[in-house]
């Protein structure tokens, strides 16, 4: 199999195990993930996220706190 075969599979392996800002609704449409909003600066350079407040990371170690 191919580069691009092992690629979405590695794509979708992510997508099981991480949870995204922002997702897609059946029609393409950007839906919240861990954001429950966001914005667009007027130039479309900078996008703010509110992240939902029970958003928890971690980087494997124990006891991390990301607030």
């Amino acid at each position: 199999m191919g580069d691009h075969w092992h690629r979405a599979s590695a794509d979708r392996l992510c997508l099981q195990v991480a949870e995204t800002l922002v997702t897609t609704d059946k029609e393409g449409a950007l839906v919240p993930g861990l954001a429950e909003r966001w914005s667009v600066s007027e130039d479309g350079l900078t996008w703010t996220f509110k992240l939902r407040d029970n958003a928890v990371f971690h980087d494997l170690v124990d006891g991390v706190d990301a607030s």
